[in-house]
């Protein structure tokens, strides 16, 4: 069975079949009734719905490219920084990379990014908050690049 039933939509139908004899009915004799359970296997189509909602999924993982001395230096050893949504996974990460930049990443890791206390500046005593979130570093094979514009 399938993770929230999305491939496959497993029901039971139960049915009864009568035993009718024409010939037991007029002499007034009681009939027997079968009755059986019949499972059968129904593929669910795959709504229109269900792929758009998954295509905005995957367009809501990645936000954008992290761009920081950091990250230049290793997208030139062939790691790429990208900041993502709080709650992508490893797996979502990959399947977005896939079809944005037609690149499959060789390994991926992801690191949570804290919220900082800052001043601000012209102001004494005064702090601000700055937001953290989560980046990714993303991993290709020698000669894959990813074009970050």
């Amino acid at each position: 069975m399938a993770l929230f039933r999305l491939k496959k939509d497993i029901e039971e139908k139960k049915t009864s079949k009568d035993v009718v004899v024409s010939d037991a009915q007029a002499s007034g004799k009681k009939v027997a009734v079968k009755k059986e359970v019949v499972k059968t296997e129904k593929e669910k189509p795959v709504s229109d719905v269900l792929l758009l909602n998954y295509k905005k999924d995957i367009q809501s993982v990645l936000k954008h490219p992290r761009v920081t001395e950091k990250a230049t230096l290793q997208s030139e050893k062939g790691v790429y920084v990208f900041d993502v949504a709080p709650r992508a996974t490893k797996k979502e990460v990959i399947e977005a990379v896939k079809v944005f930049y037609k690149v499959t990443p060789r390994k991926v890791n992801i690191v949570n990014v804290p919220s900082k206390k800052v001043n601000i500046r012209g102001k004494q005593n005064k702090y601000g908050v700055k937001s953290g979130g989560k980046k990714a570093y993303i991993y290709v094979k020698k000669g894959d690049t990813i074009d970050i514009v």
